[in-house]
Order: C-alpha cells, then structure tokens, then sequence
C-alpha cells in the first residue's frame, strides 16, 4: 500500500525533499490538537512511524516511471 502511494504522490511531483516539511507540519499538527494529552514519548513514536512511512514512500517513488 504504501509503495503504490509512493508511486502515485511521485506522479504528483513529490520528491524526497518534500516530505520532511510534510512529517513536520504532521508532527506539529498532532502536538497542537492533543494538547496536554502529547507527550515526548508520543512524539517520538510519531516521529518513528512517520520516518518508516515516508521512506517506503519515497523508495517507491524513486523507481516510479516517469
């Protein structure tokens, strides 16, 4: 699922350099809206899962036909 995405986020004209701006606007994101419910340790698992997201994602572009 997530190769497929990546193929099609690359079609769109997403790069590799995109998706740090994208993890951190999520990140920021889930932080403002849970509140005091945010912890460091939620963040850091964020951050992981976000990390392996975007790397399948990415791998996978990188391969998409242009």
């Amino acid at each position: 699922m997530l190769q497929n995405l990546g193929r099609r986020h690359a079609g769109y004209g997403a790069v590799a350099a995109h998706y740090p701006a994208v993890g951190a606007s999520l990140i920021a994101s889930l932080r403002h809206f849970a509140g005091d419910e945010w912890t460091p340790a939620a963040e850091e698992s964020w951050t992981a899962v976000y990390g392996v997201i975007s790397n399948a994602m990415v791998a996978a572009g990188e391969t998409a036909p242009s």
